[in-house]
């Protein structure tokens, strides 16, 4: 059965699969009992040709599968789904080891006609082929909150399939990834921004000349005052997307400094001080990782004082 999310990596994400059925107002047809993908292109003659070399006929035709021409795969359809497997990586099927998701065939298969099944990836007889979908709209409307798990778009192919899921899961649209290419934005600075929670707007604030070299005045003179010692590391444009992100969030210049120069995330600061001061959030010791800063929140927030709450910390194994 068909189910409009899946559960990945134990999280619930939305199940594109699902979506491209019920926004097309699609129905299984006759003799068909389960719905599957696969990535085509186009050839000269207007047919759709899968990357085993199979060509697919136009919509509203059934599909029997013939040896494919690239080696090693064996006898059978190669179509991706989640309708065997609700916990697999719709992305990470088989065919889209060699195609990329911009252009997409749905087809309809039996259960009788399976051959054979492992994660995401089907092999059947035949299949019926019900529409054509452009994967790059699915994508672009439907992207964020839904499994990109191993996606690999064309237009994107230089970001990796890693860095559009996590862009997207962290709330990227594919218009504003569009523009990061268009750009020619360092993939790895923007990867990491939005990852810490940045908004697009933001991280491209942190690259802008003028912004940037006067917020690195701020924490150059800042780390020359607190003798904090990291005055080398101040061109790195994720402290001054920090000292953004900490101003945004209405954190006064003087802390929005200070944080900037540490490896705190920015949300999790702004929970702390919910429950802390900010020179407790500062002496809470960063070997104790990330997480333990909202371990720190929430034991603070039960009644503890800032020395009980840093002691448990320590005696939780790092994250």
């Amino acid at each position: 059965m068909l189910k409009p999310t899946v559960g990945v990596a134990g999280l619930s994400h939305t199940n594109l699969l699902h979506v491209i059925v019920r926004t097309g107002n699609h129905t299984l047809p006759p003799h068909t009992t389960s719905w599957a993908l696969t990535p085509v292109t186009h050839d000269r003659h207007g047919e759709f040709v899968a990357g085993t070399g199979f060509r697919f006929s136009r919509p509203g035709t059934w599909a029997t599968a013939t040896c494919p021409s690239i080696a090693p795969y064996p006898c059978g359809l190669h179509l991706a789904t989640t309708e065997e497997d609700p916990a697999a990586e719709l992305w990470h099927a088989a065919p889209f080891d060699i195609l990329p998701a911009d252009d997409l065939l749905l087809l309809a298969y039996h259960q009788r006609d399976l051959l054979h099944s492992e994660g995401a990836t089907v092999q059947v007889r035949k299949a019926f082929v019900v529409a054509h979908v452009s994967g790059l709209e699915l994508i672009k409307k439907h992207g964020p909150g839904a499994d990109l798990h191993g996606l690999w778009l064309a237009g994107l192919d230089w970001m990796g399939r890693l860095a559009i899921r996590s862009m997207m899961s962290g709330g990227a649209t594919y218009a504003e990834l569009a523009e990061v290419v268009a750009k020619r934005i360092d993939a790895r600075f923007y990867y990491d921004a939005r990852f810490d929670g940045a908004t697009h707007r933001q991280a491209l604030r942190a690259l802008r000349p003028r912004t940037s070299w006067l917020i690195r005045l701020i924490l150059k003179r800042h780390a020359r005052k607190r003798g904090t010692g990291v005055s080398n590391e101040l061109g790195d444009p994720l402290r001054v997307l920090r000292y953004i992100m900490a101003s945004d969030a209405g954190v006064p210049t003087e802390h929005a400094a200070e944080l900037a120069l540490t490896n705190l995330q920015v949300f999790a600061y702004v929970q702390a001080r919910k429950v802390a001061t900010h020179a407790e959030i500062m002496r809470v010791p960063e070997a104790l990782g990330h997480s333990h800063l909202g371990r720190y929140t929430t034991l603070r927030s039960s009644g503890h004082d800032h020395d009980t709450a840093v002691a448990h910390c320590a005696q939780e194994p790092p994250f």
